[in-house]
């Protein structure tokens, strides 16, 4: 689905595509797009069917950076010394995304430890961008990016 944070929201809120319906479509342009692009490290379909509460994020799958520590997800920051690194809590904004019912589906791509801006890492392999394989994009450009393409 290529629309962005708020028009999902307000498909919600009108009834026109339920939680589970969008995280649906979610999950399987992910598992199109991404063997392709490599914009996700990693990510867990069982997170696209959970339903919790209906605070205004109202259950909408967000992926973040692979240096933002996740319960339940690696991070790693796309380093080789800190892969299967494991967080004992939430990063602060996490919880924040937690409580408006936010629902962390997964880690995206990113240069490694975030020192460079080509996204190219040896480690965790190239993301790619949708438009034009073999320029390399931050992995949430890439997934942006391949919604908007979708």
């Amino acid at each position: 689905m290529s629309l962005n944070l708020r028009s999902q929201l307000d498909l919600v809120q009108i009834k026109e595509i339920s939680p589970a319906e969008l995280a649906e479509q979610q999950l399987a342009l992910i598992e199109r797009v991404n063997p392709t692009l490599n914009a996700f490290l990693c990510y867990e379909p069982s997170v696209f069917n959970e339903q919790r509460n209906v605070a205004p994020l109202r259950n909408i799958s967000i992926a973040v950076k692979d240096n933002i520590d996740v319960l339940g997800f690696a991070s790693a920051a796309d380093m080789l010394t800190r892969q299967g690194r494991l967080p004992s809590e939430d990063a602060f904004v996490i919880q924040k995304l937690r409580i408006a019912g936010g629902v962390v589906s997964g880690k995206v791509n990113m240069d490694e430890g975030g020192l460079t801006t080509t996204n190219q890492n040896i480690h965790y392999g190239n993301c790619h961008n949708p438009h034009r394989i073999g320029f390399t994009p931050s992995g949430s450009a890439s997934a942006v990016a391949a919604c908007n393409r979708a």
